[in-house]
């Protein structure tokens, strides 16, 4: 996990929206520090001066792979006497006794307690209980640059362009596009 999360950039158009946003945050108790043009300049030398201001979070983290920290995650969990099967949940509802029975592809299973954390996938199995959970399929898109990873030391956004750059273990990742598209739309 790295830290040194610079976080947004701006130009100068725009500025009451990025008040705003300023405001929301510190209401919410985000650690947050303003940054001049030269202060951003000073933390990421290899951006074009094309901004006026940005926030810095010095409380804020991120990864250069996510996946690491799952695998991580899953090793103490077995580690720790965790059982780990791969199955596809085919239904879900609750027996008389208020269990949740969980039907997969291979096999049935009854437990006191299940927790569904399906991401977008979630809202197959919780209609099926009956619980209407307003949950629809945020899709995003983005491309690595390989070997370009070490141009910037810590994500930034872009506010007025509405993209972002994040160094990465497979490179140099720019995110920007996102859609709610469904679970079901081609790309």
């Amino acid at each position: 996990v790295e830290s040194k999360v610079i976080g947004y950039l701006w130009t100068d158009k725009d500025l009451k929206s990025r008040e705003l946003e300023i405001n929301i945050r510190k209401e919410l108790g985000a650690e947050q520090q303003l940054l001049t043009s030269d202060e951003i300049h000073d933390l990421e030398p290899n951006i074009r001066k094309i901004y006026h201001g940005g926030v810095y979070y010095p409380s804020a983290r991120h990864t250069r792979n996510p996946r690491k920290i799952l695998l991580k995650l899953l090793d103490l969990f077995l580690k720790q006497g965790g059982h780990f099967e791969k199955q596809n949940v085919e239904t879900i509802h609750f027996s008389a006794d208020n269990k949740p029975r969980i039907k997969t592809n291979s096999n049935s299973y009854t437990f006191d307690k299940a927790v569904i954390a399906c991401g977008a996938f979630s809202k197959k199995l919780t209609d099926q209980m009956n619980e209407k959970i307003p949950l629809d399929t945020e899709r995003g898109y983005h491309v690595h640059f390989k070997g370009h990873d070490h141009l910037l030391s810590r994500p930034v956004i872009f506010l007025n362009r509405g993209f972002g750059i994040t160094p990465m273990e497979q490179g140099l990742r720019v995110v920007g596009t996102v859609e709610f598209g469904g679970l079901d739309n081609p790309l």
